[in-house]
């Protein structure tokens, strides 16, 4: 795994998809809202930085060892051949699906490919790097509506669907596609070893390469996927405390009944509700005007 693409994709893919299935997910039933103007614009530009950076990481020899044989050539344009196979198959796709170019899943689609060469760009040949890159950008924009029409999750970032698309390709490219011209003091073996690099399936003719490879990923995925189940579980039995029933006490009871209306003579109450017959709901404006005004016989009374 020269890059990291079992590190740096697949492992927090794992984790993150985990951690997620044991929370509470709507179903996805509506489009999402289109993007801002300016937000494919932001993301082809980020895209570009990932290679660039990438390039810049990879020089620092951070993940492999020192005395292994790599040619930094052979890294740089299988990078670049990865990501450029992507973003063709990404819009593609998109013009097969939609009938125009999607410049948004065009960035999301190199970002794949960049991904899918993380493991596998010194020890694979350039056509090989340009087909995993073509096989990740046609992939993710399927890996991701699965995510989101059969699991119902809302991956707006498209990072799952990234770690499942790059993650496994990156690793099994190597154990596929690794011709044995880069990578001598590998695997064990010394730099001035007369034997080949690391070697593929498909030029060693057997599957040692490939079962290192199937083991690494099976073992993050194990621990990945452990530790994200373990979170996602205290998660849930956090936010979903058990509320105690509520006692019905003498107290309780007389606090639910309505108020109650004590009528002019003190002799009759009534609760306050619109069904009374006091209540001001129930009465209009002209039983209440002539409630309170005096009737015609009170009035010669006074007038006499």
């Amino acid at each position: 795994d020269f890059g990291g693409s079992a590190l740096v994709l697949w492992l927090p893919g794992i984790f993150v998809l985990a951690l997620w299935l044991l929370q509470d997910r709507g179903r996805v039933t509506q489009p999402p809202e289109p993007p801002s103007t300016y937000a494919p614009l932001l993301a082809n530009l980020g895209a570009v930085l990932v290679g660039i950076g990438w390039l810049g990481w990879e020089l620092s020899q951070p993940f492999h060892m020192l005395p292994a044989t790599l040619d930094w050539h052979r890294v740089a344009l299988n990078t670049l051949l990865g990501m450029a196979g992507a973003t063709l198959a990404a819009q593609l796709y998109a013009w097969l699906a939609t009938g125009h170019p999607e410049s948004l899943l065009a960035s999301q689609g190199q970002v794949a490919g960049w991904g899918a060469v993380l493991a596998s760009a010194p020890f694979v040949p350039g056509w090989a790097a340009l087909a995993l890159g073509t096989l990740a950008g046609f992939a993710f924009p399927l890996v991701r509506y699965a995510i989101e029409a059969w699991l119902h999750l809302r991956d707006a970032a498209g990072t799952i669907a990234l770690a499942l698309t790059s993650g496994p390709l990156g690793l099994l490219g190597v154990a596929l596609f690794a011709d044995g011209q880069a990578g001598q003091g590998w695997n064990g073996y010394p730099a001035s070893s007369p034997l080949p690099g690391v070697a593929g399936l498909f030029v060693s003719g057997n599957t040692a390469q490939l079962s290192a490879q199937a083991i690494g990923l099976f073992a993050f995925t194990l621990w990945a996927a452990f530790w994200g189940l373990l979170l996602g579980a205290a998660s849930r039995l956090s936010t979903h405390k058990p509320t105690a029933p509520m006692l019905h006490t003498p107290a309780t009871a007389a606090a639910a009944q309505p108020p109650l209306e004590r009528t002019e003579n003190a002799a009759e109450e009534r609760p306050l509700d619109g069904t009374s017959p006091v209540a001001p709901s129930a009465q209009g404006p002209e039983q209440i005007l002539e409630a309170s005004s005096p009737s015609t016989e009170q009035r010669g009374k006074t007038t006499l």
